[in-house]
Protein backbone atom coordinates (compact mmCIF):
# COMPACT_ATOMS: atom_id res chain seq x y z
CA UNK A 1 0.00 0.00 0.00
CA UNK A 2 1.17 3.85 -0.39
CA UNK A 3 2.38 5.72 2.10
CA UNK A 4 -0.23 7.62 2.17
CA UNK A 5 -3.11 5.19 2.99
CA UNK A 6 -5.49 2.97 0.72
CA UNK A 7 -7.02 5.95 -1.60
CA UNK A 8 -3.58 6.92 -2.92
CA UNK A 9 -2.59 3.24 -3.47
CA UNK A 10 -6.37 3.04 -5.61
CA UNK A 11 -5.46 5.93 -7.76
CA UNK A 12 -1.88 4.71 -8.35
CA UNK A 13 -3.07 1.23 -9.25
CA UNK A 14 -5.54 2.45 -11.57
CA UNK A 15 -2.81 4.63 -13.25
CA UNK A 16 -0.32 1.65 -14.00
CA UNK A 17 -3.30 -0.92 -14.47
CA UNK A 18 -3.78 1.77 -18.00
CA UNK A 19 0.43 1.48 -18.34
CA UNK A 20 0.12 -2.29 -18.62
CA UNK A 21 -3.16 -2.37 -20.17
CA UNK A 22 -1.07 -0.36 -23.15
CA UNK A 23 1.39 -3.29 -23.31
CA UNK A 24 -0.74 -6.01 -23.46
CA UNK A 25 -0.29 -7.53 -19.32
CA UNK A 26 -3.00 -8.24 -17.19
CA UNK A 27 -4.19 -9.81 -14.94
CA UNK A 28 -0.84 -9.98 -12.37
CA UNK A 29 -1.04 -11.58 -9.47
CA UNK A 30 -0.46 -9.10 -6.40
CA UNK A 31 3.04 -9.51 -5.80
CA UNK A 32 3.98 -9.30 -9.19
CA UNK A 33 1.86 -6.32 -9.51
CA UNK A 34 3.68 -4.60 -6.87
CA UNK A 35 7.27 -4.95 -8.26
CA UNK A 36 5.89 -3.81 -11.34
CA UNK A 37 4.55 -0.29 -10.24
CA UNK A 38 8.04 0.11 -8.38
CA UNK A 39 9.75 -0.50 -11.95
CA UNK A 40 7.29 1.39 -13.27
CA UNK A 41 8.32 4.54 -10.72
CA UNK A 42 11.60 3.85 -11.79
CA UNK A 43 11.02 4.19 -15.48
CA UNK A 44 9.19 7.19 -15.34
CA UNK A 45 12.18 9.27 -13.73
CA UNK A 46 13.91 7.68 -16.81
CA UNK A 47 11.80 9.30 -19.24
CA UNK A 48 12.77 12.98 -18.39
CA UNK A 49 16.51 12.11 -18.56
CA UNK A 50 15.17 10.71 -22.00
CA UNK A 51 13.71 14.06 -22.90
CA UNK A 52 16.33 15.82 -21.62
CA UNK A 53 18.84 14.16 -23.62
CA UNK A 54 16.33 14.92 -26.57
CA UNK A 55 16.42 18.19 -25.73
CA UNK A 56 20.07 19.37 -25.53
CA UNK A 57 20.99 17.50 -28.21
CA UNK A 58 23.12 14.63 -27.00
CA UNK A 59 25.62 12.89 -29.24
CA UNK A 60 23.59 10.21 -31.91
CA UNK A 61 25.11 7.40 -30.07
CA UNK A 62 24.08 7.95 -26.85
CA UNK A 63 20.49 8.50 -28.27
CA UNK A 64 20.95 5.21 -29.74
CA UNK A 65 21.87 3.44 -26.24
CA UNK A 66 18.51 5.18 -24.72
CA UNK A 67 16.37 4.02 -27.60
CA UNK A 68 17.78 0.15 -27.41
CA UNK A 69 17.41 -0.01 -23.53
CA UNK A 70 13.78 1.64 -24.15
CA UNK A 71 13.07 -0.74 -26.67
CA UNK A 72 14.13 -3.76 -24.35
CA UNK A 73 12.01 -2.83 -21.58
CA UNK A 74 9.00 -2.79 -24.00
CA UNK A 75 10.73 -6.59 -24.70
CA UNK A 76 10.03 -7.25 -21.22
CA UNK A 77 6.14 -6.04 -20.90
CA UNK A 78 5.70 -8.56 -23.57
CA UNK A 79 7.42 -11.34 -21.60
CA UNK A 80 5.92 -10.30 -18.76
CA UNK A 81 2.88 -10.93 -19.88
CA UNK A 82 3.73 -14.25 -21.62
CA UNK A 83 4.76 -15.37 -17.97
CA UNK A 84 1.76 -14.59 -16.36
CA UNK A 85 -0.42 -16.55 -18.78
CA UNK A 86 1.83 -19.38 -18.03
CA UNK A 87 1.38 -18.90 -14.84
CA UNK A 88 -2.27 -18.96 -15.02
CA UNK A 89 -2.24 -22.09 -17.20
CA UNK A 90 -0.56 -24.07 -14.67
CA UNK A 91 -2.77 -22.74 -11.92
CA UNK A 92 -6.01 -24.59 -13.78
CA UNK A 93 -3.80 -27.43 -14.78
CA UNK A 94 -3.15 -28.01 -10.98
CA UNK A 95 -6.60 -27.08 -9.63
CA UNK A 96 -7.86 -30.13 -11.68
Amino acid sequence: MGLFGKKESLNNKSKVQIYLEDRGVNNLSEDSFIQVEKIISDLSGNGLIKTGMALSFAKAEEQAKISYLSALVEQNWVLISQNQQIIDELKKLNSK
